[in-house]
């Protein structure tokens, strides 16, 4: 089976014998989802499978040892975990990549959360990982860790660490106020504007029951349920007009930071969480001659910026009305 992709100008072809896997993907890059590539060759060449994996493992033989699990030379990496995934990325040329791997445990009996975990984990270490590394490279797009609306392609960004309700207010506020969806974890920005990587809106069961959303027959992993949305609803390109960066307090209080602050805050934030391609084996592109990216700011000078103190009460009403005036 395969699939295309196209994501703000990287493209990827993706083929594996796992039905579960491809419709995961599927799933989660509907929007990007293109019925065949043209002319050009694709930028990824990604094959999931035991087979791969296998070929990945053989390859590995030829490459130097860096530390336990990571082998590299000159254009490939190989890593694999003590969990039983494994991986090889090829570089032909720094824009065209073959990603060969699997994940091992998938051939144990596993519950379907289980499976679905591994799947999780191998599309964002073979499809993700790889494609913001190109974006970063060739089209300057940066990561922020946030749930992101859009409205007259404006947009209204909460940044901030997991579990503090940056899902369960967004959705409240698509739900409510007319919103389109950008974001539900990943968000691009080249500084100008932020690009949507919308994937499945994550919720936890409290946060569907609080929010009244039927999540029967919805799948559930990590604890969250995968709630799709639908192409109506989504927004790719916007300009970034006010960043919420979302803390948790007893009282509901937001406050205008300057923008150092707020910058700042998000970096380390992102330190803190490691969930970018930086903190991954794909840090190891950074080793080859001319891949080094310039970092540029992640937002403009003309964007406000204000500290959310959201209460972990469920009372997104008031806090909506709140940040609405802000924007």
């Amino acid at each position: 089976m395969e699939i295309y992709l196209n994501i703000h100008g990287v493209t990827a072809k993706l083929t594996s014998d796992s039905f579960e896997f491809i419709d995961l993907v599927k799933s989660n890059f509907q929007c990007f989802l293109i019925k065949e590539m043209k002319d050009e060759a694709p930028n990824l060449t990604v094959k999931f499978d035991r087979k791969a994996g296998l070929y990945a493992r053989e390859m590995k033989s030829l490459l130097p040892r860096l530390s336990s699990g990571l082998y590299q030379n000159q254009n490939a990496i190989f890593w694999e975990n003590e969990f039983g995934f494994a991986v090889q990325v090829q570089l032909n040329n720094l824009k065209s990549w073959e990603i060969n791997g699997y994940h091992f445990d998938l051939d144990s009996e596993n519950s379907e959360e289980d499976r679905f975990k591994n799947y999780t984990r191998s599309m964002r270490w073979m499809i993700h990982f790889p494609i913001f590394s190109l974006l970063k490279k060739y089209h300057n797009m940066r990561l922020i860790h946030a749930s992101t609306l859009s409205k007259d392609s404006e947009a209204l960004v909460f940044a901030g660490l997991n579990k503090v309700g940056k899902s369960s207010l967004s959705r409240y506020i698509f739900e409510n106020y007319n919103f389109q969806y950008m974001s539900d974890n990943f968000l691009l920005s080249d500084s100008d504007q932020v690009y949507g990587f919308p994937e499945k809106n994550r919720l936890s069961p409290e946060s569907m029951s609080n929010l009244d959303i039927d999540f029967s027959g919805e799948r559930e992993i990590y604890g969250k349920y995968q709630i799709p949305l639908e192409e109506k609803d989504i927004n790719l390109i916007a300009k970034p007009k006010t960043v919420f960066i979302v803390n948790n307090y007893d009282s509901l209080i937001i406050e205008e930071i300057s923008s150092e602050t707020a910058l700042n805050t998000i970096e380390a934030m992102h330190n803190y969480l490691q969930e970018f391609p930086d903190y991954t084996f794909y840090s190891m592109l950074d080793s080859f001659d001319t891949w080094k990216q310039r970092n540029d700011p992640l937002f403009s000078n003309d964007i406000s910026f204000f500290k959310l103190y959201l209460p972990l009460n469920w009372s997104f009403q008031e806090a909506a009305t709140k940040v609405l005036r802000c924007i």
